[in-house]
């Protein structure tokens, strides 16, 4: 025999809503994964920032290239050759001149740079190095060398 209607909705009876648990249980997803993109969001900046020193450093390098390119005679008699952390004092002359507006470039656009300009007078072959401090993106110094003939 079926039971009476009564007992059978009771027995059916269905929960509605959400119980506090699963608001939690959401909240704590929802919350890791908010920290997780705001950690992506963070290492995105860093390298970033990385990599507009990086192209910095590059400008810089191939403007000074630049520069001894147009002085081939002083390029060659290594006038323009050293290691430079401060500019050089002016002297009226182009090679100090020059590497004096190009040291004060990289101090205002690189933190902690520093620069070493070689050149092989036989084969006219210019190697110039920019190291700078790159903190911000937690890595050691970071280097640029290029390496060209004049």
């Amino acid at each position: 025999m079926r039971a009476p209607l009564a007992s059978r909705s009771r027995v059916r009876t269905h929960q509605t809503g959400v119980t506090l648990i699963e608001v939690l249980v959401t909240v704590l997803v929802l919350s890791i994964g908010l920290i997780g993109l705001a950690s992506l969001q963070g290492n995105s900046l860093k390298a970033n920032h990385s990599a507009y020193m990086r192209a910095q450093a590059t400008i810089l390098a191939h403007e000074m290239f630049d520069v001894m390119r147009i002085d081939r005679e002083n390029a060659r008699a290594q006038e323009y050759d050293g290691d430079y952390s401060a500019p050089p004092a002016a002297t009226g002359q182009l090679p100090q001149d020059e590497l004096n507006r190009w040291i004060t470039n990289l101090q205002n656009t690189l933190p902690a740079p520093e620069a070493e300009i070689q050149t092989t007078p036989a084969t006219g072959v210019v190697r110039i190095s920019v190291t700078w401090d790159d903190t911000r993106g937690q890595e050691p110094p970071q280097v640029f060398t290029l390496r060209t003939r004049l």
